[in-house]
């Protein structure tokens, strides 16, 4: 089988446009050349108006009659150079005033962009936070009745069964990613405290001991302050709940003091 043989581009084709493209100019070169070139020109030229003038007009004396003559001319155009000057800075003045306008629209524009970027990305937060909370919510739904059978394991934990250990670890383990969406920033953990604050603080009274366990287990410190990791956010939103619940003034040792203040109020 022969190869297939590949035409070599004509010597025409693009190396031609290319090669006058270079030839030519640049734009940019012009203006200043054409700028040099009449400066030159009206130097020379008033270079040689006085060697032509001397020898058209031999004499002196009526070569500085000829010269007043033209004092007329020459107010009219230092007049017109001056109104020159006036009208360029007139267009100068509109000009910056239509730079001015445009920035301003820019701004407009740049704010409208901007509030539409905030507005959007408010309703994504939104939107962010209503699939949190609701997933939340299932997953508390979900382990409500397995809470609840954790209030009831014996202690210690040394005692408790392969069963309750396992029941532990799924409670523990639920109440950790809970607490982790409620402290991501996606919802407001108030929400979750409000409802919900007991059920933490009560299961992390029963579970904290078996988290305790499980860290040192796993090669770790047993608290958190001493580098401890594991169901770190479960513990640390435990805390939170109970002082959630203190300011409310709901946790159970203030209900007992109050429940005994008021006993002690009736028998005086």
């Amino acid at each position: 089988m022969s190869e297939r043989q590949i035409d070599p581009p004509p010597s025409g084709g693009l190396a031609q446009p290319l090669a006058q493209e270079d030839s030519q100019p640049r734009d940019g070169r012009t203006p200043l050349v054409a700028v040099i070139a009449a400066f030159v020109a009206i130097v020379v030229a008033w270079v040689a108006s006085a060697f032509v003038l001397r020898m058209l007009v031999p004499d002196l004396g009526f070569r500085g009659q000829f010269g007043d003559s033209f004092g007329a001319l020459n107010a009219l155009f230092s007049g017109l150079a001056f109104g020159g000057v006036i009208y360029a800075i007139v267009l100068q003045r509109r000009e910056l005033q239509y730079q001015r306008e445009e920035l301003e629209l820019s701004r407009m524009a740049l704010t409208k962009t901007a509030l539409a970027a905030e507005t959007s990305a408010r309703e994504a937060y939104k939107a962010r936070s209503s699939t949190a909370f609701l997933e939340v919510l299932s997953l508390l739904d979900k382990l409500r009745p397995h809470w609840h059978r954790a209030y009831a394991m014996r202690e210690p934990v040394a005692n408790w069964t392969e069963e309750e250990a396992t029941l532990a670890d799924k409670v523990a383990t639920t109440l950790e990613r809970v607490a982790y969406i409620s402290k991501s920033g996606l919802l407001d953990p108030g929400y979750i405290m409000d409802g919900y604050a007991k059920v933490f603080v009560q299961c992390w009274k029963k579970l904290g001991p078996w988290v305790y366990a499980y860290r040192t287990k796993c090669g770790e410190p047993e608290t958190l302050e001493a580098g401890g990791y594991q169901r770190k956010h479960f513990e640390l939103f435990s805390r939170e709940c109970l002082a959630h619940l203190e300011r409310a003034g709901s946790t159970p040792a203030e209900k007992t003091q109050r429940r005994t203040g008021a006993q002690s109020g009736d028998g005086g």
